[in-house]
């Protein structure tokens, strides 16, 4: 079981694996499909993000890369199905648009990606 770690340049352990343990006892009825998504989407944020930041020196919104993904749900399913190809094509175009399209300016407060999850992902306000 992961203790402790460093995750997008912040520190987490105890606290956060709490924060996702009461997430779950508090809502029995997410399905597990709902909770890889949100994970999927974290971990897509992430890279992109890095991926950005390195080639752009700009953030994107975790908001609008959540947004998009969900729009884009069942061709990414039917690309999962057929797998291959069409899969590894549909993910590199997406990669792309991503990169392109989820920049955001400027702010000099924001959320941290953890209150973006809950919010845009998981429908949770913010404690």
């Amino acid at each position: 079981m992961i203790e402790s770690g460093r995750l997008q340049g912040r520190d987490f352990g105890a606290t956060e694996l709490e924060q996702v343990s009461q997430l779950l006892a508090t809502h029995p009825d997410w399905s597990r499909w709902r909770l890889i998504g949100a994970l999927v989407a974290f971990g897509w944020h992430g890279h992109l993000q890095a991926a950005s930041w390195a080639r752009h020196r700009a953030e994107l919104s975790f908001g609008q890369v959540s947004a998009q993904l969900q729009a884009r749900g069942l061709s990414l399913a039917e690309a999962l199905i057929a797998g291959g190809r069409s899969l590894r094509a549909l993910l590199w175009q997406l990669w792309h648009h991503l990169l392109w399209t989820t920049r955001k300016g400027r702010q000099r407060t924001r959320q941290t990606t953890w209150q973006a999850l809950q919010e845009n992902w998981l429908a949770l306000t913010s404690p």
